[in-house]
């Protein structure tokens, strides 16, 4: 390969030898054309311009190389520069880069030296240095801390400080830095002492923050810096012993108000186990927040000199239980100076609570709304509340003394003293007594008598509880006398009202209940349901129920309970159960009242079957709308390929290879119109060509066809009625509808897996309103007689759930959809007014039964609807028609076909174009195809505008719909002719030749 590079060898060589070789060339060309232009005369025209073209386009060359390689030499030049430049550039920063590594190994390798020395230094400091964190955990010591406190050099730094044998003092003091803010952290020096097994041993400590999260801590005895304490005092320790070993409470506290010290009883008054808990803390750690008030005052009264005793205060335990205390507190001085507090506690909780218990006692006594008097062994009265002594008419202080004597006559005093024999041999008396008022009238008490105990429980005195009955007996009267009312209301109700106990038993019922039963009420108290002719199900059920309530005391709805009656009816009851207590007995029990909602439960079956077949017939209402929306395109849409394809095989020889190809088109046509009719029968605007047939001898008609289609499993057998009313029908309707039903037992025997059987059996019915109600759908058909279609088969069967969409379109249990299948079947059905009846069950086969109204007299206005045989028409046609279609692709076919046919054509793209070209053709226009669904202005709208132009112009409807629905829709003037899409040439031709026959509609 050459070198492309200008600056090497071979590149500078190549040059020089294009450079030399342009110099040559140039002048020798100059000379070759100078001699062709001298000899120009002697030599052909042709010869020279050719010589001249040559040389020219050989210096246009020669040339454009000789700027080809300014160019290329340019370029290389430029791009060698730029590689040079990124060169230099790259080489800067990766010596820059080399640098950077370099300063910072040097700076990490630095910092590992000073780690080193500082790591050295703290080894060697004799004070305890470490570093805690947030939480109190150590993170970290030197060599001096590790020794002090027995730490191994292996062991996690994460250690608790309490676990080490660390003071709570400096824990709790050190971790009060981190309540402060962080600008506020500074050094913190303070004192404490530590007892230790050699004796008490004094610290300095300080303090840093280090970070956010740590502190750092240096420690330092100064034991050895202060003056050597005291030998120990043999009596100090002695009472040192004693209050440890006292029952009573002890605490000392600082100037700041801080637990120094507590002995046992003082923890076990509080609840703490340890005293790590307490030692250290505020003693607002003990107090209730209402009593701090009088604590501080307590509190300064001390640390001013004052010695205080015998104050009670209330405190509160660790679990948050209040205790009540007796205090004496004085000063601790040393040297002089008040140094703290210490104070002994008597724990009075249980006075306090039986002080105030006898004060609520003395109150409630006082306020008790019955009377109650305190009297000794023989009854004279020691104490009465105001209760008692209103009820009487005398004071409490005209009570004190007198005997109970006083408040009963002497016709009394036999009751009243056995009331007292009974109290002091039983200890209780419960009892009905009449007492004297001191105005002389009586009234009837309740007495209740308890005897009073002393210490020894021997009896010193009797508690007497009067409560008057007077407005009890009043109120019970009136009781009864409501109850009574209200049973006779009860009795009124329709509605089954009982009470029963636990064991089930009848305590009040009502006279619907007892008619229930087939019983009076007076037969149904103390009975129960099994001594009636009630089944063992629905007693089990209620006696459930019952004890439910009566166990859990909350009521129970219960919306659906089926019982029967005594004449052997089944009734649904709507029951509502609630906790009961007899009067007469205090025993639970348990309230019942029962609507019967028989009648209703079948009006909302009924209105819900209704509400269901509504909705099932608008759902198909409106997939008849969409069906027969859609029919009516694809019939404009067979039009156009059927017109086509007619015309395409009358101009293809028939041994020509696409005349089988444009006749397999018109076979896929005429398939898709079949469906087209199928959702058009679904919908029920199917074409009907109504006439009165025998339903027995159209099936007979069909047994041929019927024979082919069915499955070999399937055994058909017919059960065909003689002299059966005719049907008002469309015949091949009526056999698109058999063929359909009789298909379908045949996948249903096949289905089975064996062999089956198929019958088909006509007869006449009479129908009854209620039976067609039972059918699909209930059209509000009238009940009279009816013609029946029955097809039955011993194939698979049917669900329930299955049989509510066998008529929904293209619904099918087979793994592929076949079509419209029964759906068009019901829409044929419905079309003919008709109903059908579906029975069906898994494995047992299915029945379906056709009931199609009995014949009667034909309208004269349907006679149009009757078939005529026409004779055969010639091939050519003659005169002007107006076709009107908002299909472009039926215009177009339909104008080619009428146009060969020999008539002249107008056309139009709908009503609105249509009336004004009628207007101006008037007197040419021989006849109308007027299409009836377009958008605007539909067919109907037209043909009235057209008539008012010329009343006597025949006008032909076409439409995909059924030509019953279309010309029913004409009021008055109707159309003087019906063709359905798509249609066949020959048909089109044929009604023409009728209506354009029978000329002018002109009197």
């Amino acid at each position: 390969m050459i070198e492309l590079d200008p600056e090497t060898t071979a590149g500078k060589g190549l040059r020089e030898r294009l450079t030399g070789l342009m110099v040559w060339l140039i002048p020798l060309a100059a000379i070759v054309l100078a001699v062709v232009e001298g000899v120009h005369e002697w030599v052909r025209p042709e010869a020279v311009t050719w010589v001249r073209h040559l040389l020219v386009v050989s210096a246009g060359a020669v040339a454009a190389t000789l700027w080809a390689l300014v160019l290329w030499r340019t370029a290389v030049r430029d791009i060698d520069n730029r590689v040079r430049a990124r060169t230099a550039e790259l080489e800067t920063e990766n010596l820059a880069l080399n640098l950077q590594i370099e300063e910072r190994r040097r700076a990490v390798e630095g910092l590992r030296r000073n780690e080193a020395l500082q790591r050295a230094i703290l080894s060697l400091l004799p004070d305890l240095v470490f570093r805690i964190r947030r939480d109190g955990a150590c993170v970290g010591f030197n060599t001096s801390t590790g020794e002090y406190h027995s730490v191994p050099s292996g062991s996690a730094p994460t250690s608790r400080l309490r676990e080490r044998g660390f003071s709570p003092e400096i824990l709790r003091r050190a971790l009060d830095l981190f309540s402060s803010p962080p600008e506020k952290r500074t050094l913190l020096t303070f004192e404490y002492g530590v007892d230790l097994p050699r004796g008490r041993t004094d610290f300095e400590a300080r303090v840093v923050p280090f970070g956010e999260n740590d502190l750092l801590c240096v420690v330092r005895d100064v034991s050895l810096l202060r003056p050597a304490s005291p030998p120990a005092d043999p009596d100090r320790e002695r009472i040192r012993d004693a209050i440890e070993t006292t029952s009573t409470g002890y605490f000392q506290i600082d100037r700041d108000g801080r637990y120094r010290a507590v002995n046992a009883a003082w923890l076990a008054m509080h609840g703490y186990q340890t005293d790590e808990d307490v030692l250290g803390q505020h003693y607002a750690l003990t107090e209730v927040e209402s009593e701090m008030a009088k604590t501080k005052g307590l509190m300064d009264r001390v640390f001013k000199g004052e010695t205080i005793s015998g104050v009670e205060v209330t405190h509160q335990k660790k679990d948050g239980s209040e205790i009540h205390h007796i205090v004496s507190i004085g000063p601790v001085s040393r040297e002089g100076e008040i140094r703290g507090a210490h104070g002994f506690l008597i724990d009075v909780t249980d006075r306090a609570r039986s002080q105030e218990r006898l004060t609520l006692l003395s109150s409630a006594v006082a306020q008790c709304g019955e009377g109650i008097v305190v009297t000794d062994m023989v009854g004279r009265v020691l104490l009465a509340n105001d209760a008692f002594a209103s009820l009487h008419g005398y004071s409490k202080e005209e009570l004190t003394g007198r005997h109970v004597s006083l408040f009963h006559t002497a016709e009394q005093m036999p009751g009243l003293e056995a009331a007292f024999e009974e109290a002091q041999k039983d200890g209780h008396f419960d009892g009905e007594v009449w007492h004297v008022r001191r105005d002389g009238s009586t009234f009837a008490s309740h007495l209740q008598i308890s005897l009073l105990h002393d210490r020894r429980h021997n009896p010193i005195g009797m508690i007497l509880t009067f409560r008057d009955m007077s407005e009890h007996r009043r109120v019970s009267e009136l009781l009864r006398a409501s109850r009574s009312k209200l049973l006779q209301v009860v009795d009124l109700l329709p509605h089954l009202i009982y009470a029963k106990d636990k064991r089930g038993r009848f305590l009040l019922a009502n006279r619907a209940v007892a008619r229930a039963y087939g019983v009076s009420v007076q037969d149904l108290i103390g009975k129960r349901d099994e001594d009636f002719d009630v089944p063992v199900a629905e007693i089990e059920a209620s006696r459930r129920a019952d004890l439910e309530v009566i166990e859990s005391g909350q009521p129970k709805f219960i919306p659906e309970f089926t019982t029967t009656d005594a004449t052997g009816k089944t009734r649904i009851l709507q029951t509502t159960k609630i906790p009961f207590v007899e009067s007469s007995s205090d025993a639970p029990a348990v309230l019942s009242a029962s609507i019967d909602i028989t009648d209703q439960k079948q009006t909302d079956g009924e209105r819900r079957n209704l509400e269901a077949r509504l909705q099932y017939l608008h759902k198909l209402e409106s997939l008849g709308v969409l069906a027969g929306g859609i029919a009516h395109n694809f019939n404009n849409l067979f039009m156009g390929v059927l017109g086509n394809a007619d015309q395409a095989l009358e101009d293809i020889p028939e041994e020509s290879p696409a005349y089988e190809a444009v006749k397999d088109i018109e076979r896929a046509a005429q398939r898709a119109a079949v469906l087209s009719r199928q959702m058009l029968a679904f919908s029920g605007r199917g074409k009907f060509i109504v006439e009165k047939i025998d339903l027995s001898n159209l099936v007979r008609d069909m047994t041929d066809t019927i024979r082919t289609s069915v499955c070999d499993r399937a055994l058909v057998k017919y059960n065909l009625a003689g002299d059966i009313p005719l049907v008002r029908a469309d015949a091949t309707q009526i056999q698109q509808l058999v063929g359909s039903l009789v298909a379908n037992a045949s996948e249903a025997v096949e289905e089975k897996k064996e062999s089956g059987t198929i019958v088909v059996s006509t007869c006449v019915a009479h129908c009854t309103r209620e039976m067609l109600a039972s059918t699909w759908i209930d059209d509000n058909l009238p009940e009279g007689e009816y013609v029946s279609l029955e097809v039955a088969d011993t194939g698979c069967g049917m669900d329930e759930a299955t049989v509510k969409k066998i008529f929904d379109p293209f619904f099918t249990t087979k793994f592929t959809g076949r079509g419209l299948g029964l759906a068009a079947s019901l829409g044929i059905v419905r079309g003919h007014k008709g109903a059908i009846k579906v029975v069906s069950r898994s494995a047992e086969g299915s029945k379906f039964q056709v009931f199609l109204p009995a014949a009667f007299p034909i309208p004269e206005d349907a006679a149009g609807d009757k078939r005529e045989t026409k004779q055969a028409l010639v091939a050519e046609g003659h005169g002007s028609i107006l076709l009107i279609d908002d299909d472009e692709a039926v215009i177009r076919a339909g104008k080619r076909i009428l146009e060969r046919a020999g008539y002249e054509v107008f056309t139009a793209s709908g009503g609105r174009e249509g009336v004004p070209l009628f207007k101006e053709h008037a007197d040419e226009i021989g006849c109308v195809l007027l299409d009836y669904m377009m958008p605007y202005m539909d067919g109907q709208e037209t043909f009235v505008e057209l008539r008012r132009v010329r009343s006597d112009v025949p006008v032909i409807i076409v439409s995909g719909c059924g030509q019953s629905e279309v010309m029913s829709r004409f009021k008055g003037e109707k159309p003087d002719g019906f063709i359905q899409k798509p249609f066949e040439v020959q048909g089109l031709f044929e009604t023409l030749r009728v209506i354009m026959g029978k000329g002018s509609r002109r009197a």
